[in-house]
């Protein structure tokens, strides 16, 4: 690495022009001199918070100026496309198209009792002037950066792109990407998320995170890649798929979700989630689970036919639920992890759990009752303590030195064992492992 400071950049060219409303709107309308990406850019001022949409309307009609907008010229098709201050002209438009009207909570100046509830219609011809004849100033840039990454650079101020949003703009030219964006919106996935995820850009992310997991969930040379840095490893690689190939994925991942939907359709509750079996009770939306659950019901469904999966519904589900909340040692396990060093392990181990299920070689499955609360594991460690401090294993009778405790039950519980007291002893985790 050299310490020589390189020559300064070339300044963008830059053209500054003043445009009133009114004729931008028309531009937009037309089509043919003005336009908007709408792949990457963000959505509409007051999408989520209705107060900016209020304000900036007060804005106008009090005559003070907004901020510019950012033009940049399509290399494609020589159109002037909107880098910067989408949000803030489209929204104007909206208002001018009737599309919303202003909420008097949220003015700062203007009389309420009389801009309340107003929409562009409703006022006179002096405030309709105001607003058409708004005068915008206009920058139009002719740089060597691609528009989208002008776009990037601009918002990474107070506001910035959240990285799926970056990648939003990342990816605006490449139609692998955008199909599998339609499919973000379809029920499939957005009855299985939390409304919390169906904005800036969370429900593409989370798709992404599926649709990877589904396709490379168990590639471990990803393993050691933070979650963001390993979506995008996926990405790449289905950047590469042609047509036919990206098009049959896209199919089967669809499948796979309503095949998640049809297993875990429990109440209503998300598939995300886990039915913990200490408590009985059902866990909040997960995105951890997101990548064990597509890639393991993946698997499912590229190796068994729908109706013998669904024969095995109550089997599945059941393993599911005991794998996610229980550790080899009996003890209740955590969420699954939000990293790949974490979530491609659990993915594999729970694909295991499943394909066992199918093969009928899986245990009787066990009900809350069988599981070993905390408060029951110290007494059993306490009811094989000697004299000397030292926990004495129930299978070797040596005593357990290195810390690593489990709790057997001496009938086991396929067996009709029962979880008592009477029933269960300490163990070292080899003696544990390796019984017969």
């Amino acid at each position: 690495m050299t310490n020589d400071i390189p020559p300064v950049p070339d300044k963008a060219t830059l053209t500054s022009t003043h445009r009133v409303v009114a004729t931008l709107k028309r531009w937009l309308e037309e089509g043919d001199r003005l336009t908007i990406n709408k792949r990457y850019q963000r959505g509409k001022v007051g999408a989520y918070k209705p107060e900016f949409a209020t304000r900036l309307i007060e804005s106008v009609i009090r005559g003070f100026p907004i901020p510019p907008l950012i033009l940049m010229k399509n290399k494609d098709n020589g159109k002037l496309e909107i880098i910067d201050g989408q949000q803030r002209l489209t929204t104007i438009c909206d208002y001018m198209d009737n599309r919303f009207k202003l909420d008097g909570r949220y003015l700062m100046v203007l009389n309420e009792d009389y801009y309340h509830g107003k929409r562009y219609s409703d006022l006179d011809s002096k405030h309709k002037d105001r607003i058409q004849e708004s005068d915008l100033n206009v920058n139009e840039i002719d740089d060597t950066m691609e528009a989208w990454q002008v776009y990037v650079l601009i918002n990474g101020g107070m506001n910035p792109l959240t990285i799926q949003e970056l990648r939003k703009a990342r990816y605006a030219d490449h139609d692998r990407y955008w199909e599998m964006d339609e499919l973000v919106n379809h029920p499939d996935w957005q009855e299985k998320i939390p409304s919390s995820y169906r904005k800036r850009e969370k429900d593409s992310e989370l798709y992404h995170k599926g649709f990877v997991a589904y396709l490379f969930g168990d590639d471990l040379a990803l393993k050691n890649l933070g979650t963001a840095k390993w979506i995008e490893a996926g990405l790449e690689r289905l950047m590469k798929y042609d047509e036919n190939k990206m098009e049959t994925k896209l199919k089967r991942f669809t499948k796979v979700l309503t095949t998640v939907g049809n297993l875990f359709d429990e109440s209503g509750k998300t598939p995300f989630r886990r039915n913990n079996v200490f408590t009985g009770k059902w866990s909040n939306f997960s995105s951890t689970y997101v990548p064990p659950v597509c890639y393991a019901v993946g698997k499912l469904v590229d190796k068994y036919a729908f109706t013998k999966i669904m024969s095995k519904k109550s089997e599945l589900v059941g393993a599911f639920d005991y794998y996610m909340s229980v550790n080899d040692n009996g003890t209740e396990k955590d969420v699954a992890g939000a990293q790949p060093s974490k979530f491609i392990p659990t993915s594999v181990e729970l694909w295991d759990v499943l394909q066992n299920v199918m093969a009928d070689l899986h245990p009787k499955m066990r009900s809350s009752e069988h599981y070993i609360s905390q408060e029951l594991r110290k007494q059993v460690i306490e009811a094989h303590t000697n004299e000397d401090k030292k926990v004495i294993c129930g299978i070797c009778d040596q005593p357990i030195s290195d810390g690593g405790v489990d709790i057997d039950h001496i009938v086991e519980v396929e067996n009709d064992g029962k979880t008592t007291l009477e029933n269960l002893r300490p163990s070292h985790v080899a003696c544990n492992r390796g019984r017969i």
